[in-house]
């Protein structure tokens, strides 16, 4: 699936992009600066303008797992994120309420994780099912960039049983780079935001990955 992040932290300008692009993404996330900015009813917002889509409230829960899973929840959204390196016990508690609630699941973010596969059987045992791999935006601005040992990381979690989402640069010409790893979400934003034409530009992106992962 392709997600649309919508990551300015201005509600009307987000809301532009949703309305430009979101018809065209199978996945409209709200930012994690947004969620910031404006809050959780840009959730609701984006719920009533594109009630055929899932939506992705990108909390980053670092404590208060399943009060933030709740709340994104009763907002509408399908997917609320926790952070890897929170506490065990907020992410169990994030578990603990999608894992009882229909239509709602914990999504565990990597950011800042550094030992992922020593601790990723772990995290299957307390029943996390999807997990971001994540290179930051922060990591970008100091030409972090995407190596083999993120596709070999990003291998053995599939191969563990995790559905997983990739983010960070996304873009037309990066897919390839992936093209032999079944990953279950690609979260494009920069790419279509900042573009002329962001529907044009999803839509090149979609068109893509069903050629790659037909």
């Amino acid at each position: 699936m392709l997600q649309l992040a919508l990551d300015d932290i201005s509600m009307v300008s987000s809301f532009r992009l949703a309305v430009q692009a979101g018809q065209y993404a199978d996945v409209i996330e709200i930012g994690a600066a947004l969620c910031k900015s404006v809050g959780a009813p840009m959730i609701s917002a984006v719920r009533e303008l594109l009630p055929d889509k899932l939506i992705l409230a990108d909390f980053k829960s670092a404590d208060g797992g399943w009060i933030e899973a709740r709340i994104a929840h009763e907002h509408g959204a399908n997917f609320a994120t926790v952070l890897g390196s929170a506490p065990k016990a907020t992410l169990q508690s994030s578990l603990d309420y999608t894992l009882n609630h229909d239509g709602i699941e914990t999504i565990m973010e990597l950011t800042g994780v550094t030992n992922i596969l020593e601790k990723a059987a772990e995290w299957r045992d307390m029943g996390v099912q999807r997990i971001t791999y994540h290179l930051g935006y922060d990591e970008e601005a100091f030409n972090r960039k995407w190596e083999q040992n993120d596709l070999d990381i990003i291998g053995k979690l599939i191969d563990i049983g995790y559905k997983v989402t990739v983010t960070g640069g996304i873009k037309y010409d990066l897919l390839p780079f992936f093209k032999d790893y079944p990953i279950s979400i690609f979260i494009c934003g920069r790419s279509v935001s900042q573009t002329d034409d962001p529907a044009k530009s999803i839509m090149l992106i979609q068109d893509r990955l069903k050629e790659l992962w037909s």
